[in-house]
């Protein structure tokens, strides 16, 4: 697939905004300079011409008639016919216009007013009192040079914006680009302008993506390594199990006991796997919703009884009925299966108690023989409890004590 052409970049964009908008507003402040300039011109031209059909009126009201002589410049008309013949044709076509363009860069301002009945009209050729007009070379000279003038301040301050507005971007994105993918860190380095507002929150919203993909690698690092470590023991067992049952000069004995062995390690496969999996997967966000404590550990107990029948232990529960813990189902579940299912797999013979009290709830077995040589009876998996109590903070404790194993959580 073709490359695209890469667009203007946020620096080259800044600049040729703020020109063009230099440029427009340059462009507006000329014209409505011109525009001021000819219309204070005009009404003053209007406002003389009025005065003097007020002074021609009130001279014929005293004399009977007009005045002979009419001052520089002014002619009074009967009718249009008598207009000069370079307005007369343009009058004709637009009976409603004020002002005439003549040749010879004369020009003509018409007044028409009312008097004994009679319309009348007054022209004045005023093209030696446009003082606009004798200005306007010097006007536009300095229009056009207040024009440049604001343009290359435009220019000037586009690129004082820019600058300062990309370098903070090109740090955080020279920042970005030089992240090494195997070695991803959990947030950036420091940046100049971290107190700006926009950059800073852009800045948060990477080391967030950053945390969550630090995050993900490690699950996934953590979830090989678990997976070809954890699963190697049960999965050697079921293989070796499966052997053992395909003799068939294997006794009955042999064969029973292989089988036992297959159910035990099929079930610390499930296990395991119920485990690994939860650690896998991003933690929720937010509160969880209560789960019912006595429901959960009954439920383990039925469970790991069918899988580990044991005459020998008998089970002690206080936990009251209502109690409600903050943890995920699921979460939940494999704790308490990983738990009383080491106790049903590893305690001596004698009483399981499961209690609640102190915001704890604690699980405690006879120790097995096999402790007396060092080894507490804690099985398979415990591993994985001791990340899982990581990640969620369990605050989860296994201890020997006098000869018991005496194994607890937080309930949150």
């Amino acid at each position: 697939m073709a490359e695209s052409t890469p667009r203007l970049g946020l620096r080259a964009r800044l600049m040729r905004a703020m020109t063009l908008y230099a440029l427009a507003l340059a462009t507006l402040y000329t014209l409505h300079a011109l525009f001021f300039a000819y219309t204070v011109e005009d009404t003053f031209l209007e406002r003389e011409l009025r005065r003097n059909a007020d002074t021609l009126i009130a001279e014929h009201q005293r004399l009977g008639h007009w005045p002979a002589t009419l001052p520089e410049g002014l002619s009074l008309h009967d009718s249009p016919e008598q207009f000069p013949a370079e307005i007369r044709a343009t009058f004709a076509d637009e009976p409603n216009r004020r002002e005439f363009f003549g040749e010879a860069e004369r020009h003509y301002h018409l007044l028409r007013f009312t008097h004994a009945g009679q319309d009348w009209w007054l022209l004045a050729e005023v093209s030696q009192r446009l003082v606009f007009r004798q200005m306007r070379p010097n006007v536009v000279r300095l229009l056009v040079g207040s024009a440049l003038l604001a343009l290359v301040t435009g220019l000037l301050l586009a690129v004082w914006v820019a600058r300062g507005t990309t370098r903070r971007l090109t740090a955080l994105s020279a920042a970005v680009e030089r992240l090494d993918p195997d070695a991803l860190p959990r947030q950036l380095p420091a940046l100049p302008g971290a107190d700006d507002a926009e950059l800073a929150i852009l800045r948060r919203g990477l080391d967030g993506l950053l945390a969550r993909v630090a995050d993900s690698l490690e699950r996934e690092q953590s979830f090989t390594r678990d997976v070809s470590h954890e699963l190697r023991t049960p999965l050697a067992v079921i293989v070796a199990s499966a052997e053992a049952l395909g003799r068939p000069e294997s006794a009955a004995e042999q064969r029973s006991a292989a089988l036992a062995r297959l159910d035990t390690a099929s079930q610390q496969l499930a296990q395991t796997l119920d485990a690994l999996l939860e650690l896998a997967r991003v933690p929720p966000a937010g509160a969880t919703a209560g789960q019912p404590l006595l429901a959960a550990i009954e439920q383990a107990i039925v469970e790991q009884a069918a899988r580990r029948p044991r005459e020998d232990l008998t089970l002690e529960l206080d936990i009251p009925p209502g109690l409600r813990v903050p943890l995920r189902p699921a979460l939940l579940r494999i704790l308490l299966a990983n738990l009383i299912g080491n106790a049903f797999a590893h305690a001596a013979p004698g009483p399981v108690r499961i209690t609640v009290d102190a915001g704890r709830c604690t699980i405690v077995n006879r120790a097995p023989v096999s402790a007396e040589a060092g080894d507490p009876g804690l099985g398979l998996g415990l591993s994985i409890l001791r990340r899982l109590d990581e990640r969620y903070t369990l605050g989860l404790r296994i201890e020997w004590v006098a000869g018991e194993v005496v194994a607890s959580f937080e309930l949150g």
